[in-house]
This record gives structure tokens, C-alpha cells and sequence, in this order.
């Protein structure tokens, strides 16, 4: 049977994720879109090294106010099923820009025969590489090749030198070698051959029961012999304990026909100076390589904002506006202290995580909105058809001392008929091998809705640790949600080493607790999970009463002070 859509808005990315084609009841499919790394890398307009452009004879990326654009043309046969651009719904699925093209899947008895069609395209003849480039969102399972569809429907480009009257096929996704997941991927054709003539260009899904189909970001270019460029700034990335001797590592491509060597390379750190390095090479046509520069940077500094712009200065570049990645954000963070909360909510949230693929399958964790407890945003896993998972989720960096806590999670699987299965490990490095202390055994997941996963961990030496939740489920399952992480001090332990009997009622607690103890409590401190004070009083007494009306509903922890010591009770407040 096939599984049912999981709406995923991104809210903040932390990883790579592909995830599998499934409907949704709207008639749509959709998949998230997730970016790679909590350090950003943004594409800049505004080239500031640079004012040479290339030739740049059409574009369009479906972002203006009218659909179809201006001079642009549709053929409709499914009114319902047809070309439509992509509003916030979509937007998540769109490689680069606000919105894109969609055309929605139709069922087994709807066959589709839908077009959109460019205006007349002139003015490309002194082009000496012509090249048409666009983005294409497909799933190959939902082609006729790919078995899924009944019959399963394509994406064709095709070319006119008539007006219309007459098509010739340049591109056909059902061509496209057999891969795993809705995907977007960049699509390159040499239109040398018409550079002399006006020309239109259509795009066309046809058939039954396909996939949705998505189309942006396109541009009809003349492709430079010598062309290259940086596409990312890989490192430094957001972490803890970041020195002064980090490593800048980037990737840069070769955009140009002809093979490239001695590529001048540089970066620019806090608009600072300049830092030139060369790749030997060769580097050949499309191909893209990873490079470091031998000088490093300082970035101990602790939660403070760095950036880093790199750039290629090929001396014969043909086309200056795509050699400047820029905008990479990083941060050295400050380890987190118990009690500690994770929503997965905020930026703040993310900041420090890490994802690792260690299968290499595209199957990984993400974060997306409106998934979690009461629709708040949670991290998840989504599941690979043919690999199963070995894949991980870290936390920031938490500093505890010796003791025992507790280390408390929601989770929550897609459908029972997919049990999933997690373990969880805490260690001293966001790394597989850096995890040796067990948490969580791994253990087979089979609630359909939110539930609590309770856990008791001893740290055996203060320092700075990291939790590891390691998804080992078989192939082919759904999905797991992660929320609502909350790591403190185990009141129950605490209780015992200090000799002390501390009963606070009720829990959970509405207008007030009580505290009873043995011995006289000096003072008492309620916190929220950020850590935050929101209550304290110096009772010296061993019976009272504590309002808590003030509280908003959720989880507090409550720090009590007697002779003997101080141990801390979890509370939950319900409206």
C-alpha cells in the first residue's frame, strides 16, 4: 500500500533529507526541500567584486504576480490538474526562489495533456554556446518507467521554430535513470542549433496517475568556454569548542565547456583581508571539487555571528556573476547546563545540532513545523525503501557534572504498520564513535501518537557531553518524530543522597504545590526549561505552599535548599 503524505513545512534546517513521494489528501504531492548544515550559505545577488555579467537571453522563475507570466501560454485539459504556480503551501519544494511552477498529480482516471509554453524567445544568435538551464521536481517511481503510476505520467521539454505549430522533444524525465525520492534536479540542453532563429519552448505533462510535477529557475544562457565559481562554504559550521586554527573548506565548480587548472581561490572572513589559494587541477567540465586553503581562522570567540564570503578571480572567466558563494554564518557556542530543553522550535533550538548520514542514503533527520506536540515544530526521521537506517541526530553541547539525570523525550511513529526503532547515547563527541555512554537500547517504536520516553543516565565525570539519537530501523518503514528533549538532574537519586524525604503535590499542579519535608527548607527556586527563575521565597520552614496560578502549562523544575543539601523535583503545570 502506499503511505499517506507527511506535511512537512521546514522550519529550520539541520540536515539532509529526501523524502519519499507519498499523496496528500489535497490531491498533491509534496516533499520537503532541506538545506544542508546550521551554518547558512546564501546566494548573493549583488556581486561587490565583480561587475562583468553574462549573457543572459531569457529567464523566469514564476515569482511575479500573474500566472501565467507575461507572453507566457497554458494548454489545459484537467482545469484541476493543471500548471498553477506554487503559493507558501508549495514553497518548500522550490530550489531557489519564492514560488514555481506545479502541476498536481491527476488520479488513474484522469489522463493529462497539460502545457506551458514560452513567448517567442529571439535576439540569441551571437551566442557561441547557447544553453537552455531549468529546474525540474519529479519522482521517478510516478514516471511509466518507474512503475508506481497506472500509467504513471512525464515532464517533457520541447522546442518549436514555427510558432507552435509543429514540437520537437529536447527532454523527457522518463529518460532519467532510475533514483530514489521526489527530487529537484538541474537540467542542462544545448540549444546551439537554434540560436538563429526565434524559437518557443513548452513544457508538458502528460499521462495518468504521475507524480507532481515542478518546474523553475529557468534561463537560457550563453555558456562560456572558461567558467567557474564557488557553489559552498562547507567549514567552519556552528559547534562547540571551535579554536583559533579552523579549517576553510569550500567546493567549486567548473560552469564552463573547457577543463580548468591553477583556479585562483579566496575568502574573506568578517570583512577582513583577503586570503588567495589556487587548485592545481585539472578540473574538468561540470565537475565540482572540495578544497581547503591552507590558512585558518580564528573562531574561538563564543557566541559571536562570523562570516565568510568565498570567491573564485579566474582570469578569463566568461561569466563573473556565479563566482561569489557568500554569506556563510557560523558560530563557537557556549555549552548548554541541566536543566535542559529542547523544542526544536526556535533558531536557538538548532543552533549546534548535527545530522549524519552515516549510510550515505539521502534518508536522514530533519526539522520540520507543525508535526509536533500540539503542532509545534519536532525533529524526524524519514525512511529509506531499500537501506536501513543508520543515521544520527546530535544536541548541542551540554555541560553536567557527575551525577544522575533524567533524559526525557516525546516520540511518536507515522503508522503502526511501520514500527521504527531508536536507541539513545550520550558521549563527549557529536560523533558515532564518540557515543559510549547507553541511554536508550535500541527499541522498537510503535506509538501512533506522542508519547514520553523516560530515561535515567549516570555521568560518571563532569564535563561536556552530547546526545545521540540513533535511528537503526529496517528498511523501508515511515517515520519517527522526536520532541520536547528535556535532560535535569533525577530528583528520585538526588533524594537519596541527600537523606532527605521531600514530597511536592499535587503533580501535575494547577494553582499551587505543596512542599513537605523532613528537614527545613531554606530556600526554594522554580525554573521553566530554559532555566529561567520565575519563582523563589526562603520559607525556613518544613510545610508550605507554593502559588503557582502565575505559570503558564508545561513542564518546571523546582530546586529545593535544605541542611542536608538541594535536589530538584520536575513539575507539571496544566491550565
Amino acid at each position: 500500500m502506499k503511505k499517506f503524505t507527511l506535511l512537512l513545512v521546514i522550519a529550520l534546517s539541520i540536515g539532509i533529507v529526501s523524502a519519499q513521494n507519498q499523496r496528500i489528501g489535497n490531491g498533491n504531492k509534496i516533499h520537503p526541500k532541506v538545506k544542508t548544515g546550521i551554518a547558512l550559505n546564501k546566494k548573493s545577488s549583488n556581486q561587490s567584486h565583480y561587475s562583468k555579467t553574462k549573457a543572459n537571453y531569457f529567464s523566469e522563475n514564476f515569482d511575479g504576480t500573474t500566472f501565467p507570466p507575461t507572453g507566457w501560454t497554458t494548454q489545459v485539459l484537467l482545469t484541476a490538474k493543471t500548471w498553477k504556480a506554487g503559493n507558501a503551501y508549495y514553497s518548500d519544494i522550490n530550489p531557489s526562489d519564492v514560488k514555481s511552477a506545479i502541476c498536481p498529480y491527476s488520479l488513474p482516471s484522469e489522463t493529462q495533456n497539460e502545457w506551458l509554453k514560452t513567448p517567442s524567445i529571439t535576439g540569441t544568435s551571437s551566442a557561441t554556446n547557447l544553453f537552455l538551464k531549468f529546474w525540474a521536481g519529479f519522482s521517478y517511481d510516478y514516471l511509466p518507467s518507474g512503475g508506481a503510476g497506472n500509467p504513471g505520467a512525464t515532464l517533457i521539454c520541447k522546442i518549436s521554430t514555427d510558432g507552435g505549430t509543429t514540437w520537437t522533444e529536447l527532454w523527457d524525465a522518463d529518460d532519467t535513470p532510475a533514483f530514489t525520492d521526489w527530487l529537484w534536479r538541474e537540467v542542462a540542453i544545448d540549444l546551439s542549433a537554434y540560436k538563429a532563429a526565434p524559437f518557443m519552448l513548452a513544457w508538458q505533462v502528460s499521462g495518468a496517475d504521475g507524480d507532481l510535477m515542478g518546474l523553475d529557475d529557468i534561463k537560457i544562457v550563453n555558456v562560456s568556454a572558461n567558467d567557474c565559481g564557488v557553489t559552498l562554504i562547507t567549514t567552519p559550521k556552528t559547534q562547540c569548542s571551535l579554536t583559533n586554527q579552523e579549517q576553510v573548506t569550500i567546493e567549486v565548480k567548473n560552469y564552463g565547456t573547457e577543463s580548468l587548472s591553477d583556479i585562483p581561490v579566496n575568502y574573506i572572513m568578517n570583512n577582513g583581508t583577503v586570503v588567495t589559494d589556487t587548485i592545481p587541477g585539472p578540473l574538468d567540465s561540470a565537475e565540482t571539487v572540495s578544497f581547503t586553503f591552507d590558512t585558518k581562522v580564528d573562531a574561538s570567540t563564543t557566541d559571536v555571528l562570523d562570516s565568510i564570503i568565498a570567491f573564485t578571480t579566474l582570469a578569463v572567466d566568461g561569466d563573473l556573476t556565479n563566482d561569489t558563494s557568500s554569506f556563510h554564518y557560523f558560530m563557537n557556542l557556549e555549552p548548554k547546563t541541566a536543566p535542559y530543553n529542547n523544542t526544536f522550535d526556535t533558531y536557538a533550538d538548532m543552533l549546534g545540532m548535527a545530522v549524519v548520514d552515516a549510510n550515505a542514503d539521502g534518508s536522514s533527520w530533519g526539522i520540520a513545523d507543525s508535526i509536533g506536540v500540539d503542532q509545534s515544530a519536532a525533529a524526524y526521521y524519514y525512511y529509506n525503501s531499500s537501506n536501513a537506517g543508520d543515521d544520527w541526530l546530535f544536541s548541542t553541547c551540554i555541560d553536567l557534572a557527575a551525577g544522575v539525570y533524567d533524559l526525557d523525550f516525546m516520540q511518536q511513529i507515522a503508522s503502526s504498520e511501520y514500527p521504527e526503532k531508536l536507541e539513545v547515547k550520550i558521549g563527549t563527541s557529536n560523533t558515532a564513535a564518540g557515543m559510549t555512554i547507553n541511554v536508550l537500547a535500541p527499541t522498537v517504536i510503535e506509538d501512533t501518537v506522542f508519547t514520553l520516553s523516560h530515561n535515567t543516565v549516570t555521568i560518571a565525570t563532569a564535563g561536556t557531553y552530547y546526545v545521540g539519537f540513533h535511528v537503526v530501523s529496517d528498511a523501508d518503514m515511515y517515520a519517527l518524530f522526536i520532541d520536547n528533549l528535556n535532560i535535569a538532574i533525577s530528583s528520585s537519586i538526588n533524594e537519596n543522597e541527600t537523606e532527605n524525604q521531600i514530597n511536592v503535590y499535587p503533580n501535575p499542579a494547577k494553582e499551587s504545590i505543596n512542599i513537605e519535608s523532613t528537614d527545613k527548607v531554606v530556600s526554594v527556586k522554580i525554573m521553566n526549561v530554559m532555566g529561567q527563575l520565575v519563582e523563589a521565597g526562603m520559607p525556613n520552614s518544613t510545610m508550605f505552599k507554593v502559588n503557582t496560578s502565575n505559570l503558564n502549562s508545561g513542564v518546571y523544575f523546582v530546586q529545593i535548599q535544605t541542611a542536608k543539601g538541594t535536589i530538584v523535583k520536575k513539575i507539571n503545570i496544566s491550565e
